[in-house]
C-alpha cells in the first residue's frame, strides 16, 4: 500500500545551464576531402568518410596533378585545407595527350593547355608500361579479345595502341591497383570517350610506380 510522500530536503548540487550538442552533423574530414575530388573531377570513389584504395587514388591523382608530392597515402596533415583552395582541375602543357600514373592507378587527359578529365585505370601486374613517351600508333574500335592472351569473351574496347601491343583500352574490371597483362584498363564508357577524343599521333605520357 502507497503511503504519501514528503519532501525531507531540497539541495541544490549545480546550477542548470543551457547546452547545444551536435550529433552527427556536418562531413568528417574525410568525407569532405572526398566531396572536394569528386567536386574537382578526381576518381575518389564514393562519398562515404571511409579510407579506402579508390579515396586514396583520387588523393594521388591530385597530388600529382598539383606538383605536391605523390604518394597513395591517406588524408595529410594540410590537405584539406588544400583541397578546399583548389579551384579545378590545373593547366597543363600545350596540346592533347593523356598522362597515364602508375603509382595512381589513375589516366588524365588533357586539351588545350589544360587537364580535362581524370580518370580511375589499371595498369600491368609486371610494371608495365614501361615509364616513357609515346605516341598512339593505331586504334581499334569495339570490343575484341587479345591475341596474345586471348579470352574467352572479347575483353578489350576501344583500344588505342601505343607500345607495340600495349593498348588504352576500355574494360569490365578496373580495381584500384595493376590488373593486367601489360595494357591500361578503363572503364568503358571512358574507352568511349577517349576514343573519341584522342587521334593516332596524340602523346601518352607514363609515369610513377605502383608499390603496395
Amino acid at each position: 500500500m502507497q503511503r504519501d510522500r514528503v519532501l525531507v530536503a531540497d539541495h541544490v548540487v549545480h546550477e542548470p545551464t543551457d547546452r547545444l550538442v551536435l550529433v552527427g552533423t556536418g562531413p568528417s574530414p574525410l568525407r569532405e576531402a572526398q566531396q572536394l575530388l569528386d567536386t574537382l573531377g578526381y576518381p575518389a570513389g564514393p562519398v562515404d568518410g571511409i579510407d579506402g584504395p579508390q579515396t586514396r587514388r583520387g588523393l594521388c591523382a591530385w597530388r600529382r596533378l598539383e606538383g605536391h608530392d605523390v604518394s597513395r597515402q591517406p588524408l595529410q596533415p594540410g590537405e584539406l585545407e588544400a583541397l578546399r583552395a583548389t579551384p579545378g582541375l590545373p593547366p597543363a602543357p600545350a596540346g592533347r595527350g593523356v598522362l597515364v600514373d602508375r603509382t595512381c592507378q589513375s589516366l588524365a587527359y588533357r586539351a588545350e593547355g589544360a587537364w580535362r578529365a581524370v580518370y580511375a585505370a589499371s595498369t600491368g601486374i609486371d610494371g608495365l608500361p614501361g615509364v616513357g613517351s609515346y605516341r598512339i600508333s593505331w586504334m581499334r574500335p569495339g570490343w575484341h579479345t587479345s591475341t596474345l592472351y586471348p579470352a574467352p569473351q572479347p575483353n578489350m574496347y576501344n583500344s588505342m595502341y601505343f607500345h607495340g601491343a600495349i593498348a588504352i583500352h576500355g574494360a569490365h574490371h578496373v580495381p584500384p591497383h595493376p590488373a593486367s597483362a601489360g595494357c591500361v584498363r578503363v572503364t568503358p564508357a571512358v574507352g568511349e570517350q577517349l576514343f573519341a577524343d584522342l587521334a593516332v599521333g596524340d602523346p601518352v605520357e607514363v609515369v610513377g610506380s605502383y608499390r603496395r
